[in-house]
């Protein structure tokens, strides 16, 4: 009950400022936004006759962490995406107003959006990593991990996830298989970048033999 009096009164709110704003590009998707759903209304975001550029109560990102704050907690993270140093904002990646997209990123995939600043990783390779193919956020954090990148994990636990047999051993490495051995005894897996330290071209490789294949180095 409370959520649909909410709602009644977040339409009514946002419908005076529809009346005017409501044949904007900006907000075409508004009534498949996320948003609207959760019964946000125009002026949770905006003012009427003040504020910063578009009339927002304030900056990005600390408008949108004040409401999302499992994102505020990951831009805190040591690897995290700069947006609180100002070099990017949430709407570069996110429509706030609406779109056809998975969170509402401004893409059709999580991928495709992804390639619009890291095009370096589209290829195509002659050797592709099939999880690059599929879905970023398969290694990924979008918004910030405490692992270089930011990853999800750290190698090699992070790899370990799907290469449980192929070459080297499927078990999860002991210390007795990292801290206390050589690179000549190969018992130096967790060292410095990891499974990285071989295989760095690990988002696809054009290596015509083998070692491309493994996309070693």
């Amino acid at each position: 009950m409370f959520a649909f009096v909410r709602q009644a009164d977040a339409d009514q709110k946002s419908a005076r400022c529809l009346a005017c704003h409501q044949d904007s590009r900006a907000i075409s998707f508004w009534n498949m936004s996320r948003h609207k759903v959760n019964g946000i209304s125009c002026d949770k975001c905006h003012t009427v006759h003040s504020g910063t550029s578009k009339n927002l109560r304030a900056k990005e990102p600390a408008l949108c962490i004040t409401c999302h704050l499992s994102i505020r907690a990951q831009l805190s993270k040591q690897s995290h995406h700069p947006l609180k140093e100002g070099l990017m904002k949430c709407t570069q990646c996110h429509a706030q107003h609406g779109e056809f997209g998975s969170k509402m990123i401004k893409a059709d995939s999580v991928n495709e959006l992804c390639f619009k600043c890291h095009a370096e990783k589209r290829g195509p390779f002659m050797w592709e990593h099939p999880p690059v193919e599929e879905n970023c956020l398969t290694c990924h954090v979008p918004h910030g991990s405490n692992h270089t990148k930011p990853l999800t994990s750290r190698p090699p636990l992070l790899c370990q996830k799907c290469h449980d047999a192929p070459q080297h051993p499927g078990n999860i490495y002991t210390n007795f298989e990292t801290f206390r051995g050589t690179a000549a005894s190969s018992k130096n897996r967790m060292f410095a970048r990891a499974c990285l330290n071989c295989h760095s071209n690990i988002h696809g490789s054009m290596g015509p033999s083998t070692r491309g294949k493994h996309f070693v180095r």
